[in-house]
C-alpha cells in the first residue's frame, strides 16, 4: 500500500511538473475568474470565506471580447489534447453552478490593469464590522454603491441598499474606534 502511494504521489507530481516547467506560456499566463451568479449561496461559500467577505460586481463593456465563457464538460481526459492555456477555458461539470466567465492573458511583458468599473460591492451580512468602515470609505470616495447581501434560511438572496449619509459613517467610525462589535 505505502509504495503504490508513493507510485502515485511520484506520478502526480511528474505530471505536475511537467504541466507548469515544460510549457513556459504556462508560466506566463493571468487568470481573472468571473461569476455570472452574485445571488450564489454555494459561491458566497467557496469564495467570500463563508459568507464574511464580498462580492464586487464589475462592468466589463469596453473588454468583453477578451472573456471566454468556460466550457463544463463531463470527461476532462478529452482535454489532454490541449495545450495547458487552452485547458483553461474548460473545467469539470461539477462546477458549472458557478457560470464561470475567465480574461485570460499570456504575456509575460505586459502587465495591463483593465479599466474595471465596479458597479456595487456586496457585503456580506456577516462581514467583520471592524472592515466596513474602511470599505465604506472607499466606496464612497470612488462613488461606488454598497449592498447588504444576504441569504434567507430558505436560501433566498436578497440585497439591501445602504445608505451613505454622514451620520451612518460616523457611527461606523465611533464603533470602531470604542472597540464595540
Amino acid at each position: 500500500m505505502l509504495r503504490a502511494q508513493r507510485l502515485l504521489d511520484d506520478q502526480l507530481r511528474a505530471g505536475l511538473l511537467s504541466m507548469f516547467e515544460t510549457d513556459h506560456d504556462l508560466a506566463r499566463t493571468r487568470v481573472c475568474c468571473f461569476s455570472a451568479r452574485p445571488d450564489s449561496m454555494q459561491m458566497w461559500s467557496y469564495y467570500a470565506g463563508g459568507h464574511r467577505g464580498l462580492c464586487l460586481e464589475v462592468d466589463v463593456s469596453g473588454f468583453e471580447s477578451r472573456i471566454i465563457k468556460v466550457e463544463y464538460v463531463d470527461d476532462t481526459a478529452s482535454l489532454r489534447a490541449k495545450s495547458p492555456i487552452e485547458r483553461l477555458a474548460f473545467k469539470h461539470s461539477t462546477w458549472r453552478h458557478e457560470q464561470e466567465h475567465r480574461l485570460i492573458t499570456v504575456n509575460e511583458t505586459e502587465r495591463e490593469f483593465l479599466p474595471i468599473k465596479i458597479n456595487s460591492v456586496l457585503i456580506s451580512a456577516s462581514t467583520d464590522t471592524g472592515f466596513l468602515l474602511p470599505l465604506f470609505e472607499l466606496c464612497r470616495h470612488l462613488g461606488v454603491s454598497r449592498e447588504i447581501a444576504t441569504f434567507s434560511t430558505l436560501g433566498e438572496f436578497t440585497r439591501f441598499p445602504l445608505r451613505s449619509d454622514v451620520p451612518f459613517h460616523e457611527r461606523l467610525r465611533a464603533r470602531s474606534t470604542s472597540g464595540d462589535p
